[in-house]
């Protein structure tokens, strides 16, 4: 498994990107980069707790449908560690399942702050990350 990819800049925000597509990851990896975030990426829900403890993100962007986890299980354990992040989540599910996701993440104290159906502009993504 190869390591998470991470772009670090001093005192920058940090954002945590988890989605299965590799190319997504590494443009929206990039996008954000050159906004002037730090950046660590995964492309697999394993390690995701862990990433999330050691690299303490400001900002989320995770898919909901990743191989080896369900985005539903990830919001789950973030909120029983009574994460504050903000949550952008992304997925080429219809608008009305990112909606009940975004629902039920709010539901379960987390900060949902926006949801993407792929594919989106950069120029959404940027705006979710940045007033997050």
């Amino acid at each position: 498994m190869p390591e998470p990819a991470a772009v670090q800049s001093g005192d920058a925000p940090r954002v945590l990107i988890v989605d299965d597509d590799d190319a997504l990851r590494e443009t929206l990896g990039d996008i954000a980069a050159q906004e002037g975030f730090e950046v660590e990426t995964l492309g697999e829900g394993a390690g995701f707790m862990e990433a999330v403890a050691r690299f303490r993100p400001d900002r989320i962007v995770m898919d909901l449908s990743i191989p080896d986890h369900d985005g539903i299980e990830l919001l789950k354990a973030l909120a029983g560690t009574r994460c504050e992040t903000p949550i952008v989540l992304v997925s080429s599910h219809p608008q009305s399942i990112l909606k009940n996701a975004r629902d039920l993440g709010r539901a379960l104290g987390l900060v949902v702050c926006a949801v993407l159906q792929k594919p989106f502009p950069a120029a959404d993504f940027l705006a979710a990350i940045q007033t997050s």
